[in-house]
């Protein structure tokens, strides 16, 4: 099964539409605006790290959406240390929002407050902006990092589950963007993520959210106004991706870690020159030696040695599978019939998996098979199937058969 997305306007000519669906060029993604057709292109933009502290102009508050959470008390505590002092963290109303990370902010900070919204109400977020406003003077700079984690293919999702991730990260930008029109603001950052440039199957929704976040920077930036969208690859100690367990050391930008991570920011954030929209990732190294030496080297890859249950006789490709399970879980122990859910899985750990295949098996497995099959027996069944594999008893009933119909009637 192979997805595509095409964006388009309503004055795109339908035999446009039927040759870019019939051309045998297929891109992931393609834009079309009139008979005008858009392709995503990645220019290097080499961020050049300092120790330099970070500071603004003004005396104004900066607002920080999804404050509360891990990923925003460590940028908050970043802006604390760097002297900007005035700090508004806005949270969701059902959380929690009392931690000791929170209380040493409140210690250090001139200005602390921490409020409960619905980010993607734009009535609660205006007259919120507008109370910070007269409580405090003028607003400095934005920081938008709420958001919620998609999970799970999009035919399994009703619009309201698709909505519940979307809403919060791309209306909360939009309302934000909106309710502070009026402040001349020093930045507007938004935490966008990869996926808005590599994209996973199982986060249509994440995706589609993270794509607004890029696109509000452009507009802001056309309109002279700062912003800038960071599509972060993984936080390897915080975030998303480590709370799903989704962290993938063999992805092709690297996981960061989070004194990196807030290095990069502080460089983005004094960096007067940076692209509207920038993915700050390490690109991961290839091996340059000879062909045999790379293919040795990818044979090697996500081997781990697993206990498979369930199993008298297991053969090579039920272990193979076993070994790709426990890589991509991260366990040691498993057994053939354990459904890939109930050990943990998602959708970001499905597409890890996919990849774990490719290494191992190229073209013979795609998504569609990962969330059809669930199982390590299941899967193993079907990859035996593609593969043309006989296991010891088919091949001693194949021989059985072709004696029956060579051997000549006495």
């Amino acid at each position: 099964l192979k997805l595509r997305c095409m964006d388009v306007n309503e004055n795109v000519p339908i035999d446009v539409l039927i040759h870019e669906i019939s051309s045998e060029k297929k891109n992931d993604f393609t834009l079309y605006r009139n008979t005008e057709q858009y392709e995503e292109t990645i220019e290097k933009s080499p961020i050049h790290l300092t120790e330099a502290g970070f500071s603004i102009n003004s005396d104004g508050v900066v607002i920080i959406s999804g404050g509360t959470g891990e990923l925003g008390t460590e940028v908050a505590s970043f802006l604390a240390k760097n002297n900007i002092k005035k700090l508004v963290l806005l949270g969701s109303k059902n959380k929690n929002h009392n931690n000791e990370q929170l209380r040493k902010l409140q210690e250090i900070c001139d200005v602390f407050e921490v409020d409960a919204v619905n980010i993607e109400d734009y009535n609660e977020v205006n007259d919120l902006v507008n109370n910070i406003r007269e409580k405090y003077g003028k607003i400095a700079g934005v920081l938008h990092l709420a958001g919620k984690a998609g999970d799970g293919f999009i035919y399994k999702k009703s619009i309201d589950d698709f909505m519940k991730v979307y809403r919060p990260k791309a209306l909360g930008a939009l309302n934000l963007h909106v309710a502070t029109l009026q402040d001349d603001i020093e930045f507007f950052v938004e935490f966008s993520s990869i996926s808005s440039l590599d994209y996973n199957v199982g986060q249509s929704d994440y995706t589609a959210a993270n794509m607004v976040l890029d696109s509000l920077a452009e507009y802001r930036r056309e309109n002279s106004m700062a912003a800038v969208s960071i599509q972060w690859p993984a936080w390897r100690e915080i975030g998303i991706a480590q709370r799903m367990n989704a962290i993938n050391e063999e992805e092709e930008f690297l996981p960061m870690d989070t004194d990196e991570a807030i290095r990069v920011l502080a460089q983005i954030m004094r960096t007067k020159t940076i692209p509207p929209v920038i993915m700050p990732g390490l690109k991961k190294k290839s091996i340059n030696r000879d062909k045999g030496a790379i293919v040795k080297a990818e044979r090697n890859i996500g081997r781990r040695n697993v206990k498979l249950y369930g199993l008298e006789n297991p053969d090579e490709i039920d272990v193979a599978v076993a070994e790709i399970w426990a890589e991509t879980l991260d366990i040691e122990e498993i057994d053939i019939n354990d459904d890939f859910e109930e050990l943990g899985g998602n959708s970001l750990l499905t597409s890890q998996m996919l990849k774990q295949y490719e290494k191992r098996f190229q073209g013979m497995l795609d998504i569609t098979d990962l969330f059809k099959y669930t199982t390590i027996s299941k899967q193993a069944e079907y990859l035996k199937q593609r593969l043309g594999y006989q296991t010891e008893e088919k091949e001693e009933e194949q021989q059985a058969l072709n004696c029956l119909l060579y051997t000549s009637p006495s």
